[in-house]
């Protein structure tokens, strides 16, 4: 959603309902259409929504087209590749164990291996998330404005 947001910043739109619906985990499905046709797919109160459901709605042209926000979560490789590298080097480590048996090999080996196991499991994927992390744009800057809408207070 913080993409759809810096995508979708500032822009005019429509906010839609569907005509007949079914409540996903108790709220209601909704889309919010910007005027350039990015859409970002939701849910709603249905309480929020209910005198706008049973009024008079404005519906759409029929010549206008809609298309989903681009999907944020795509491959990288500096981020999947060292999760995917953690899972099997920490396989190619345990396979001795999971091949002979822990009984059949030294237990300092069979120790010294699970270690390592445990090591790899940890750290690669916590590296991968911190490469992610750090790919990610600062986002938004938020102001702070002292005076407040007497029509809220």
């Amino acid at each position: 959603m913080a993409r759809a947001a810096l995508r979708l910043g500032g822009q005019e739109g429509w906010l839609c309902w569907p005509d007949r619906w079914k409540l996903i985990e108790d709220e209601l499905p909704a889309a919010f259409v910007a005027d350039n046709g990015e859409t970002v797919m939701g849910l709603t109160d249905p309480d929020e929504a209910r005198p706008y459901l049973k009024g008079a709605a404005s519906p759409g042209t029929a010549d206008s087209t809609v298309r989903r926000v681009p999907r944020t979560a795509k491959f990288s490789a500096p981020v999947h590749g060292l999760i995917l590298g953690g899972a099997l080097l920490a396989a190619v480590i345990a396979s001795p164990v999971l091949w002979f048996g822990h009984d059949k090999l030294p237990w300092f080996l069979t120790w010294l291996l699970c270690a390592l196991v445990s090591a790899v499991i940890v750290q690669l994927p916590l590296r991968g998330v911190g490469v992610a992390s750090r790919a990610l744009p600062d986002g938004p800057t938020w102001t702070v404005r002292e005076e407040s809408d007497p029509a809220i207070s």
